[in-house]
């Protein structure tokens, strides 16, 4: 299975050590026409900040990955127009 990101943008609320961060996503996956979308509640942590997906989708973790950010997946099952993904995190191509 073969995901596309197709969009994201992260909002800060608060300031200071209260500061967390919502971040909406959205995906298409290959050979399928539903796009699928949510919300995570990001928090800033030791590895840039630890997610919690809004309707529980499930988490994950953003990293630094060399000179730049990558995801690790512990479950991430959102709602698309027409169905539920099926678990990113279970498959091994992301």
């Amino acid at each position: 299975m073969i995901v596309k990101l197709i969009a994201l943008r992260a909002t800060v609320i608060g300031d200071g050590a209260q500061a967390h961060y919502n971040v909406a996503f959205g995906f298409r996956i290959l050979g399928s026409n539903d796009a699928f979308s949510g919300v995570a509640i990001c928090e800033p942590g030791g590895v840039v900040a630890a997610c919690d997906i809004e309707g529980d989708g499930g988490s994950f973790a953003i990293e630094r990955n060399g000179g730049g950010l990558g995801i690790r997946l512990a479950r991430m099952q959102v709602e698309g127009m027409q169905e539920f993904n099926p678990d990113l995190a279970l498959r091994t191509t992301v």
